[in-house]
C-alpha cells in the first residue's frame, strides 16, 4: 500500500530549492538528486497529477494531452510520505490541533465514533497524518451490537456502514446505543486465561473473544462476530485515498542538469 500525505505548496517549493542547493554545494551527488527529484510527483483534490521540477523550480500539470508547464495550483497537493521523511520538508504535525471532546462530559458511543472519524479525515487532509496512520486508526474504530453486527463510518462520506455478507454496506442510520457491546481494546488481561494482550480481538493464548458483553450474544450473533474477525477486521468501508497511479513518464521538458558523459543527452530524474 502506498503511503501518502497532503502538503502545502510553499513547503514543497522550499524543499525542492533546498534539494537543488545541496546538489550545487556538492553535499548531494547526481544520482541521489535524481532519485529525490523523482519523488515530487503529486496530485490535487480533483485527481490531476502535478510534477515539481526540483532542478529548475517549475511546475508541470498532466492533462489528456500529457505534461504541460503550468502555474502551481492553489491549495494542498497529495504526494508520497517519503517527501516528509526526507527531512527537507517540515510537516507541522502539531499545528492546528484541537481537542474534539472539550466542553462536554458525557458522550454516546456513536457520537464518539463520528467525532473520531471526522477528526481523522481532517487530520489527513490538513497534512497532520499520513494515509497509513489514518488507515491503521480507522481499522480499529468500529462498534458491535448485540446481534453481532459491526458498524463503522466512511471517512469521506461520514455515513454509517454495517458489515454484512463479507463487506461493508452503507445504511441510513447509526446503531442503537442501547444495543451495543464493546471491544475492550488497549492493554488488558484475558478474562479466561489471564494472558496480557494489547489491541487484539481474540486472545492468542486461549482464543477467548475480548469483547465486553460477548457472553450475552446468541449463537447466530457469535457467528457474525467470528465472520467479521476472519474476513473483515482491519478493512475500511471507504479507502483513505484513491489508488496512486501517476504517469509513468516525467515531463519531457524537465532537465535535471545532469548529462550523459558519452552522448551529452539530458538525464531526467529517475532515468538510467
Amino acid at each position: 500500500m502506498t503511503t501518502l500525505r497532503w502538503y502545502d505548496i510553499e513547503p514543497l517549493e522550499q524543499s525542492a530549492l533546498l534539494l537543488r542547493q545541496r546538489l550545487e554545494s556538492g553535499a548531494l551527488g547526481w544520482l541521489e538528486f535524481a532519485v529525490s527529484a523523482s519523488r515530487y510527483t503529486l496530485r490535487d483534490v480533483g485527481g490531476t497529477y502535478w510534477f515539481l521540477d526540483a532542478a529548475a523550480g517549475g511546475w508541470f500539470r498532466c492533462d489528456s494531452e500529457g505534461w504541460r508547464p503550468a502555474a502551481p495550483t492553489q491549495g494542498r497537493l497529495e504526494g508520497l510520505q517519503v517527501l516528509a521523511d526526507s527531512a527537507l520538508l517540515p510537516t507541522g504535525l502539531l499545528e492546528g490541533f484541537e481537542d474534539p471532546f472539550s466542553g462536554k462530559e458525557a458522550w454516546q458511543p456513536t457520537e464518539v465514533m463520528e467525532i473520531l472519524v471526522q477528526k481523522a479525515g481532517q487530520d489527513y487532509r490538513a497534512g497532520r497524518s499520513s494515509s497509513m496512520e489514518v488507515d491503521l486508526l480507522l481499522g480499529r474504530l468500529f462498534l458491535v451490537d448485540r446481534q453481532g453486527r459491526f458498524w463503522s463510518i466512511g471517512i469521506h462520506s461520514e455515513k454509517w456502514y454495517r458489515y454484512a455478507d463479507q463487506g461493508w454496506v452503507q445504511v441510513g442510520h447509526s446503531p442503537d446505543p442501547q444495543q451495543l457491546v464493546r471491544w475492550r481494546g488497549g492493554r488488558a488481561n484475558c478474562s479466561q486465561c489471564g494472558t496480557e494482550v494489547v489491541d487484539v480481538y481474540v486472545c492468542p493464548n486461549c482464543g477467548n473473544l475480548l469483547i465486553t458483553g460477548i457472553d450475552h450474544l446468541d449463537q447466530s450473533a457469535l457467528l457474525r462476530v467470528y465472520r467479521f474477525l476472519l474476513l473483515g477486521a482491519g478493512t475500511l468501508p471507504e479507502p483513505v485515498t484513491a489508488p496512486w497511479e501517476p504517469p509513468k513518464e516525467f515531463p519531457p521538458q524537465v532537465d535535471s542538469g545532469a548529462h550523459c558523459e558519452v552522448c551529452g543527452a539530458s538525464s531526467l530524474p529517475g532515468s538510467r
